[in-house]
């Protein structure tokens, strides 16, 4: 005979979970909710967050002009009629002893060139400068002295971009439908300033970019003093951020790609400057004298980011592993509830070997002895003829039961004994124990002795 503790017994063991069903209302509602919410959030993160999607940042790049537009004729206009800003003393501004921005005039002469700079991803619009003289004795003696510059007609400037985004996997979209907004406004804002179609480049006057960002050159560049210079002299630093995205909650399966712009400034007395360059200009003679122009600007610059995706089969299924994983929790969540909640739920949930043998051992005796045929007939109740029923029926026909421990147990099997209709099995493995003995008030009965009682009872009953 081999142990049960053997080593080869532990190799040939194999443990399984085992489907307990339990009819009782509080449970199976409660499982039923805690399924719902999981099956919700499945759908949630499946569909409505693209969890059948591979995502990413994607990669996007800017070329951002200037446009002449009218803006010489512009100019022209002004050189006519000048700005107030022009020759104002009240546009002085003193930021310390060396820097000092007095006698503004306006330059009507300036080229586009003199004003714009490009870079990768912005643009440098030239709002004032300072001339200095790098050998002032001989400029001055030339007749060319210092002097300080707004550049008029800035806002009838319009900037112009395009602008491409592409990812991993081989997508490019080139100028995707976009919409640009103040920063911290809705997305469906009526306030969103600009939309420009796909497939078409982004054109926009600068004083509506401004306008959509909340400046105003004209305004005061105020710092934590209260005091400060024009944005015109100061300059100011408008951001536009993109978000590129074609993961839109609101439309699920809507895989456009499209861009939201958010367009902020710099204030609180930021300056915005694009240092200096070197500049000639020549005498009454033709001399040319070189001089130091510091430019303060409207910077325009361009952040992207965003999340862009594509279907993909693995992800789907590493999400769905996910969501299957997730099932079991409403399981875990509902037994560790009723754990406490229900009174009976550890009898019905777990069984006792002892009592699982006993109650099979019954099964066999009452089909056996066919009272189980004539229960059905009697109830109209159809039996499972199943193969367990099946293997039970042949053992009985060879004129044997199995006790399930090996032994058979034909004639010592069990007898009814007593007016009470107590069973007493013949061998040590018999299905029903005898009624125990009576006990005191104080005695509590087992589980296990109050089912073997209630067993002995029914076949007792059934045979009368």
């Amino acid at each position: 005979m081999v142990s049960t503790d053997s080593t080869w017994t532990k190799l040939c063991t194999y443990t399984t979970v085992k489907k307990c069903q339990i009819v009782d209302a509080k449970i199976a509602l409660s499982h039923k909710a805690v399924m719902l919410g999981v099956l919700t959030y499945i759908v949630v993160n499946l569909v409505l967050s693209h969890g059948y999607m591979k995502q990413e940042a994607p990669r996007a790049v800017v070329n951002a002009y200037v446009d002449e537009a009218d803006y010489y004729a512009h100019v022209a206009t002004l050189a006519a009629d000048p700005p107030a800003y022009c020759d104002n003393p009240d546009t002085d501004y003193s930021y310390s002893a060396s820097w000092t921005y007095e006698d503004n005039a306006c330059d009507f002469s300036l080229r586009l060139g003199d004003v714009l700079t490009k870079t990768e991803s912005a643009v440098f619009i030239t709002t004032y400068f300072q001339d200095t003289p790098v050998d002032a004795a001989s400029a001055n003696a030339a007749g060319l002295y210092a002097s300080n510059a707004f550049v008029p007609g800035v806002d009838q400037m319009r900037l112009v971009w395009d602008h491409q985004v592409s990812t991993t996997w081989g997508d490019v979209v080139g100028n995707p439908a976009i919409e640009l907004r103040r920063t911290g406004e809705a997305a469906a804002s009526t306030d969103a300033r600009l939309t420009s179609p796909a497939g078409s480049d982004v054109g926009i006057p600068i004083a509506d970019l401004l306008a959509i960002a909340g400046a105003d050159l004209d305004a005061t560049n105020a710092g934590a003093d209260g005091s400060g210079p024009l944005f015109r002299l100061s300059g100011t630093h408008v951001k536009i951020n993109v978000a590129y995205d074609n993961t839109r909650a609101a439309r699920p399966f809507d895989y456009e790609t499209k861009a939201f712009a958010d367009v902020s400034h710099t204030t609180g007395g930021v300056w915005t400057s694009l240092g200096p360059k070197m500049v000639w200009k020549a005498d009454a003679t033709g001399t040319l004298h070189r001089f130091q122009r510091y430019h303060y600007a409207l910077r325009v610059s361009f952040v992207f980011g965003g999340t862009v995706g594509v279907f993909d089969f693995f992800t789907l299924l590493i999400n769905l592993a996910v969501a299957t994983g997730m099932l079991g929790v409403a399981v875990t969540v509902v037994d560790a509830a009723s754990e406490y909640l229900v009174s009976n739920f550890d009898d019905q949930k777990y069984d006792d070997r002892n009592d699982f043998m006993t109650l099979e051992a019954l099964k066999e005796y009452a089909l056996e002895q066919g009272i189980l045929d004539r229960y059905a007939a009697k109830t109209g109740m159809e039996l499972l003829d199943d193969d367990v029923m099946k293997a039970i029926r042949e053992r009985s026909q060879k004129g044997g039961v199995s006790l399930g421990n090996g032994k058979v147990a034909d004639e010592t099997w069990a007898s009814a004994r007593g007016g009470q209709g107590d069973l007493e099995a013949g061998t040590r493995a018999s299905p029903v124990a005898k009624r125990p003995a009576r006990r005191g008030a104080g005695d509590a009965e087992s589980a296990a002795e109050k089912l073997a009682r209630e067993q002995a009872e029914f076949l007792a009953a059934m045979k009368n």
